[in-house]
């Protein structure tokens, strides 16, 4: 096939890219990527995350008189993903819901919204040492991903309801190779959709009258 490049003027070349980005957009529907807009859960305070910080009383001094940090908290414990009963339709409906907000988020690149889906716990053993500068970063405008680079839900199986009034689900996600979690979005790409299937346990915890992510395992 011969060249053309030098056939194609600027505002062919956008024309062009725009065409691309288009495909791109429609296919991300198609995998029932969850799109930014989606994402309108109120932003958790960062006040609240930097609490998470503050040290439990009881520091034990050293002898230079330095106290020496308490230990980190430790993460919830999910309960046995084989154990518990199937969850009613209700149930099932609430944590797909919290699953694709959440998707919508990261999407998003939406740091504060996309924390507002996880509990206390879960966040509580990252944000004992709070990660230097994030009270900054967490407040610079998020920058929605490309189309190409949304995370994709492509199954929530087995919810399950414990008798500690957890609930445990099966989340199959297909991210792609550009994904990040941070408010600034990779470098723009035309080039195809690269992606790999996550199979994750996710546990969740009824806080008020919506279901947030207690714990994460592989």
């Amino acid at each position: 096939m011969p060249a053309f490049g030098d056939q194609l003027g600027e505002d062919d070349v956008g024309d062009v890219l725009a065409y691309v980005r288009s495909l791109q957009a429609d296919a991300a529907v198609a995998w029932n990527a969850a799109n930014p807009a989606e994402c309108r859960a109120d932003p958790r305070p960062v006040a609240s995350l930097l609490a998470l910080a503050t040290p439990s009383p009881g520091a034990t001094p050293t002898t230079d008189a330095t106290p020496t940090p308490p230990p980190l908290p430790a993460s919830p414990i999910p309960p046995d993903p084989a154990t518990g009963q199937p969850a009613d339709e209700a149930t099932v409906a609430a944590v797909t819901t919290t699953v694709r907000h959440l998707a919508a988020c990261t999407n998003a690149r939406d740091v504060l919204r996309r924390l507002a889906f996880y509990t206390d716990a879960n966040l509580r053993p990252t944000f004992a040492r709070t990660p230097p500068g994030f009270a900054e970063r967490a407040a610079l405008p998020a920058q929605p991903a490309l189309p190409q680079d949304w995370v994709a839900i492509v199954a929530i199986e087995d919810v399950r309801l414990h008798p500690d009034g957890r609930v445990t689900a099966r989340v199959v996600a297909s991210t792609p190779g550009t994904h990040s979690h941070g408010p600034a979005p990779a470098a723009p790409s035309t080039a195809p959709r690269a992606s790999t299937d996550m199979i994750n346990t996710f546990t969740f915890a009824k806080i008020g009258d919506r279901w947030l992510v207690d714990t994460v395992t592989v």
